[in-house]
């Protein structure tokens, strides 16, 4: 959840924005009614920044934790898999 506070009001309300942030919500700082910043907890921004892995660092992460050797796929794995209805017809 986003709360918003007024730019001009959070000098004597720092606390209470901090709390809002710590507590899980964003906190949406405003300037005229204008949305100026966002104040996020450290995770958020850690997440927003990069902080996670890609998909492709991930997988050889995993690969490389594992203990049993991965055996590449048999066409008879892939039977039956398909769906062979001939689909819907299309009008061109």
């Amino acid at each position: 959840m986003t709360k918003k506070f007024a730019l001009e009001l959070v000098d004597g309300h720092l606390e209470e924005v901090l709390r809002e942030v710590e507590a899980g919500n964003t906190a949406e700082l405003t300037r005229s009614g204008e949305p100026v910043a966002v104040v996020l907890s450290f995770r958020d921004y850690r997440h927003l920044a990069g902080g996670h892995l890609s998909f492709g660092d991930a997988f050889d992460r995993f690969l490389a934790n594992r203990t049993e050797p991965i055996e590449p796929l048999q066409d008879a794995d892939l039977e039956g898999l398909r769906d062979r209805s001939p689909g819907r017809e299309a009008a061109l």
